[in-house]
């Protein structure tokens, strides 16, 4: 059986000279009593006889640091033992610098007087430079990320300390001493809005889901801004469980990024609406095409019924009131176009008034149930210099505004129009404006006003107290830019509760006011045109061409009609009859207005002809001139007047 009780009692000489790391034993005093082949190696010696007698002879303390060895000491007696204790040191031997971990106690005899102090020493040099290279590589790509723009952060998961570089700080505003170092100092500054995913995109990071944490959230700066900031880390230490310890990072600004995007949603916002108009445009001028060629038989057929019934019939008072409303249709049509149209601004001197009536009975066919719209017009027409479509895009708008305002209750609309004299104040007041005499044109609504903050904002591009998706921000905006391009002012006057009112300041233009147009009379009879004039009228619309042919037959011309650009180029080619005048459709399936002109100016080159359109722009008079055409005539008129204005070309000499 083995001895187990020698083996209890013997000492441990063996292991001391075995440990791997220094050990030793001193007196009270002191003095270094033994010391084991690790430790003599750490002091640079090779005998521990002569390490004992030099370190006992030397008086020089090896702590690098002063103080370090009076502290050691105080520790032992307060506590009877030393742990951990890490120092730097000079060994004795070679001055060489070293690091090391020190733990010590003293060993009492059973009456408890002290017999004498042991401990260990552990050479810990590689490891605390390894630590200080640590150190300054971090301090190193702290400061190259600080410099490159990117604030830096490095987070103690355990403690909750945070070490937030001065860049961050000055970029919330702080100076570097204004925050703690604490993570909860940002958090608690996170936009409440944000905080929700910041934690979810931390916590997909902590749990390995992502490989990078990534979030974008706002920070209340110390004067109460908020800022965009882009957070980017990464964890760098976890612990045996794979439980994180420590996390660093960086904040970038993407303030002026956000803001960037926010404006270019909005643009395409507005892109998107101007391309809704474009197509309502387009849509709106094939409609408009069709429903003109209606309009215009409507209009044709019964301007013959009146002529047939004769002045003194009963039924002209009931094809009075049809005309007016065939009229009041084609206008519909027209401003339809106008609106939805793309054109260059063009002043023309022309009385306000008329445009006002006009745009009101548009909005009054739009305004919903319980929207009432009261007109306080002018006696007087007012003329101004002003693009119709605009001054009317302005009054569509502002009384579209008017009525968004009341949010679907009944509430009144009052258009006013009257003359006004600013003086030098008033007009100065009101943005430099000349003095002088200016049409007011007003809206006013009786619905909830604005307060002072929303006044402060309404003609900003872009700004709405809408709900998202109900308007882009842009229809004052627009508003107050025609009313400046027309020399103008625009002003605004609420009260939150009491309603609001835009009035609208235009330059009145001098000279004599324009008289209004005066209601349709009956036709008179038609003036025989000279025997033996010859017409061709082409046009894809059948009810048109039998109504033109008709017509032109009952003020005695010869007209041959046809359904399309390639019947009548075909009969040009075929006929040797001489022809004195050709109208011609221009929007019509294959072969349009100008190309037939072209073409059978090409056969007869004195050839006269006419071009008659729904849709008279800027590009159909060019290709109408380039190709010789001696008139254009607008197709919501063109029945009406076409008598007229066939006569007017056959008698106008040829060009």
């Amino acid at each position: 059986m083995p001895d187990h009780h020698d083996a209890r009692v013997a000492d441990f000489s063996s292991l001391f000279q075995f440990l791997p790391i220094g050990a030793y034993r001193s007196s009270r005093d002191g003095v270094m009593l033994r010391a084991n082949p690790a430790l003599v190696q750490i002091n640079g010696y090779s005998d521990e006889q002569v390490m004992l007698a030099d370190v006992n002879r030397s008086a020089s303390d090896w702590y690098v640091q002063p103080g370090r060895r009076a502290e050691f000491q105080a520790q032992l007696v307060r506590d009877g033992f030393v742990r951990g204790f890490v120092s730097e040191v000079i060994r004795h031997c070679d001055r060489e610098h070293r690091w090391v971990n020190e733990n010590a106690h003293g060993v009492y005899d059973p009456q408890g007087r002290l017999l004498y102090y042991e401990g260990t020493v552990e050479d810990i040099s590689e490891r605390m430079q390894s630590e200080l290279a640590l150190r300054e590589s971090e301090a190193l790509w702290k400061l190259a990320l600080d410099s490159a723009g990117d604030g830096v952060w490095d987070w103690n998961l355990v403690t909750g300390e945070e070490y937030v570089s001065p860049r961050i700080k000055a970029m919330y505003g702080y100076t570097d001493d204004e925050l703690a170092p604490r993570a909860q100092e940002l958090d608690e500054r996170t936009h409440p809005d944000d905080v929700a995913q910041m934690q979810a995109d931390r916590q997909a990071h902590f749990e390995g889901r992502a490989a990078l944490y990534r979030n974008e959230h706002r920070i209340r700066c110390k004067d109460g801004s908020w800022k965009w900031v882009l957070s980017r880390g990464m964890v760098i230490a976890r612990d045996a469980d794979g439980r994180p310890l420590r996390m660093v990072g960086t904040h970038t600004d993407i303030t002026e990024l956000k803001q960037a995007e926010a404006q270019q949603r909005a643009l395409e916002t507005q892109l998107r609406e101007s391309q809704k108009m474009e197509a309502i445009g387009t849509l709106a001028g094939g409609v408009a095409h069709d429903f003109n060629n209606l309009l215009a038989a409507i209009l044709g057929n019964l301007a013959l019924a009146r002529e047939d019934a004769g002045p003194d019939h009963a039924a002209q008072e009931s094809l009075a009131e049809i005309h007016r409303a065939a009229i009041r249709a084609r206008q519909l049509v027209q401003q339809i176009l106008a609106f939805s149209r793309r054109q260059t601004q063009e002043l023309q001197r022309q009385p306000l008034k008329p445009l006002v009536n006009e745009a009101l009975r548009l909005m009054r066919s739009l305004l919903p149930a319980g929207v009432r719209l009261n007109a306080r017009l002018a006696a007087t027409p007012l003329p101004v210099l002003a693009d119709a479509t605009q001054v009317q895009q302005v009054l569509m708008n502002l009384c579209t505004n008017a009525w968004q305002a009341l949010d679907q209750r009944p509430g009144d609309i009052t258009v006013g129009l009257d003359e006004v004299a600013l003086d030098a104040a008033e007009a100065l007041r009101l943005g430099h404006l000349p003095p002088g005499a200016y049409a007011l044109l007003s809206v006013a609504d009786n619905g909830p006003g604005m307060d002072e903050a929303t006044q402060q904002r309404v003609f900003e591009p872009f700004f709405t107290t809408k709900a998202p998706g109900s308007g882009t921000g842009l229809g004052l905006s627009v508003v107050h830019g025609i009313v400046k391009a027309h020399q103008g002012a625009i002003t605004l006057h609420s009260t939150p509760g009491e309603g609001t009112r835009f009035d609208v300041f235009l330059p009145l233009a001098s000279g004599a006011t324009d008289a209004e147009a005066p209601a349709p009379a009956a036709p008179t009879p038609p003036v025989p045109a000279p025997p033996g004039r010859h017409i061709v009228y082409v046009d894809d619309y059948e009810a048109l061409v039998f109504l033109a042919g008709r017509l032109l037959r009952k003020h005695g011309y010869r007209v041959s009609t046809f359904l399309s650009g390639e019947e009548a180029l075909a009969w040009f080619r075929s006929s040797r009859e001489p022809v004195d005048l050709c109208v011609t459709d221009h929007n019509m399936p294959g072969m349009s207005g100008v190309e037939l002109a072209q073409a059978a100016r090409a056969l007869r080159p004195g050839l006269r002809i006419a071009i008659v359109s729904g849709h008279v722009n800027e590009a159909l008079l060019g290709a109408a001139a380039a190709a010789g055409v001696a008139d254009v005539l607008g197709k919501q008129d063109s029945m009406d007047a076409l008598a007229d204005a066939v006569r007017a070309l056959m008698e106008a000499p040829p060009r």
